[in-house]
């Protein structure tokens, strides 16, 4: 529909999901809905041509933080077992969702998108716990680029404790630019 625009909603924390509502007069319209994913989505963003929406999602629910989380016990594990992630696609005219990324080689986490829609630019935390839940600089994280139409991964980066910046397509998605420390 003209101007509808998915936004991230969600009744309970950790339980977001993606709606859509009306541009035109969003206070008079009724959320619909567009996932139903069990573990909640983390993040979301538009591909350029608006036709499908990419987004991070836990691999699964931790059901002891869950029921901690219910019981309004709210004191912050400190290097809590946090699940991996990773990256979905779901076509807004099918409903179709489609996960890019698995096989527990990393932990999808931050993500751009080339402004062709031909590139998605991610970092991988390590799916070691330690290194990535206690370790929040994403020294142990690197640099992947993902094909949207073949959905080659290729890892552009291999570093220990070299916390990477996120990675930037140029105007004409010919090159990617991220800084790092030396």
């Amino acid at each position: 529909e003209a101007g509808a625009r998915p936004m991230a909603l969600g009744s309970q924390e950790g339980e977001e999901q993606l709606f859509r509502l009306s541009g035109t007069q969003p206070e008079a319209a009724a959320a619909e809905p567009i996932t139903r994913h069990p573990t909640g989505v983390r993040s979301c963003s538009w591909a350029p041509d608006g036709t499908r929406i990419y987004f991070v999602t836990p691999d699964r629910i931790d059901p002891d933080e869950k029921l901690r989380r219910e019981k309004k016990f709210t004191v912050n594990v400190r290097n809590a077992d946090s699940p991996l992630a990773s990256l979905w696609m779901i076509d807004l005219d099918s409903r179709a969702t489609t996960r890019l990324t698995e096989g527990g080689k990393f932990s999808a986490a931050d993500f751009s998108i080339s402004n062709d829609g031909k590139w998605i630019g991610l970092r991988g935390r390590s799916p070691d716990r330690y290194k990535r839940g206690i370790t929040q600089e994403n020294l142990y994280a690197d640099l992947y680029l993902l094909d949207t139409s073949t959905r080659a991964l290729e890892r552009l980066t291999t570093n220990d404790e070299v916390g990477e910046g996120n990675l930037s397509f140029s105007p004409d998605s010919k090159w990617i630019a991220f800084s790092a420390p030396d």
